[in-house]
């Protein structure tokens, strides 16, 4: 009996070091699998990878994070959510997870549980950059939505990089109106980042029906690359192409939606820098009545 106990204790031990050393009690090398899920670009064979990682090593928390993260991309939010949580239990200090719970939780429009997961993952790493940007901009759509202004101390949100931060006492003012969807260079189609960000926040927002007597402009904006006449042409573009999307997806009065094309005549920040071009290459939707 005494022999039994100990090789079990034996066994328990060897499978305790085995984990801290990136290997499970199972005797994968949980440290290799995790290398060559990282290195897999496809999201599809990452997904064979990942399945299989998970069986040999299920109590990774960086391999479930990534399984949590590979249902994200395909929309799956419930499992993205199940694995993000597993990998939280596995490893309380992996700020990660945290991050992931807070972008479904925006994708699912429940920015109240966002705002708290992306404070939580920001507690656990502080200079997460990313993490700051899309805390704020959850902050600002759940103002958004309430109606209440947002207080914050991050940077401004345009479209994934960071500009000049207001002060710390500063409001971002965050009615449905002042938000923004970004653009890439010239173009005037929307990325799948912007379909998310207008059918999530702004497409549902106006289809309520609390706002159906509110009438909206949408403002086409660029940066000042280019000639003029060319700039008014794309911003005219920009906002036609928001108002056509809101219109077609969600059901929207098109007299509620007016499309006007400001070219790069209202820069949100200076053209001095290819941020700040960034930041102007938009449009706004501004509530007119």
């Amino acid at each position: 009996m005494i022999k039994i106990i100990y090789r079990l204790l034996i066994g328990l031990m060897t499978g305790i070091l085995m984990i801290g050393l990136g290997t499970s009690a199972f005797g994968a090398d949980c440290k290799s699998l995790r290398a060559g899920i990282d290195k897999e670009t496809s999201m599809i064979k990452k997904r064979s990878l990942i399945e299989a990682a998970i069986a040999s090593c299920p109590d990774d928390p960086v391999i479930n994070y990534e399984y949590g993260y590979n249902f994200e991309r395909f929309r799956k939010y419930e499992d993205a959510l199940k694995y993000y949580s597993i990998a939280m239990r596995k490893d309380r200090k992996y700020a990660a997870p945290y991050f992931g719970v807070g972008d479904v939780q925006v994708l699912l429009g429940n920015y109240k549980a966002a705002i708290e997961a992306y404070e939580k993952g920001m507690q656990l790493e502080p200079g997460n950059e990313r993490g700051k940007q899309s805390l704020a901009k959850a902050r600002v759509n759940f103002g958004a939505l309430t109606g209440q202004p947002v207080k914050t101390e991050t940077a401004t949100i345009t479209s994934g990089k960071e500009v000049a931060a207001p002060a710390p006492d500063s409001y971002v003012e965050a009615p449905i109106l002042r938000l923004q969807v970004p653009f890439t260079d010239k173009t005037s189609t929307l990325s799948q980042d912007a379909m998310d960000y207008l059918g999530v926040i702004v497409g549902q927002a106006l289809a309520r029906s609390d706002m159906q007597n509110s009438f909206y402009e949408i403002e086409g904006h660029t940066d000042d690359i280019g000639s003029s006449a060319d700039n008014l042409e794309l911003s005219k573009k920009r906002a036609e192409t928001v108002r056509k999307y809101l219109i077609d997806n969600f059901k929207i009065s098109p007299e509620r939606l007016t499309a006007v094309g400001y070219g790069h005549t209202r820069p949100k920040l200076p053209n001095t820098s290819s941020q700040n071009q960034v930041a102007n290459r938009r449009v706004e939707i501004r509530k007119i009545k």
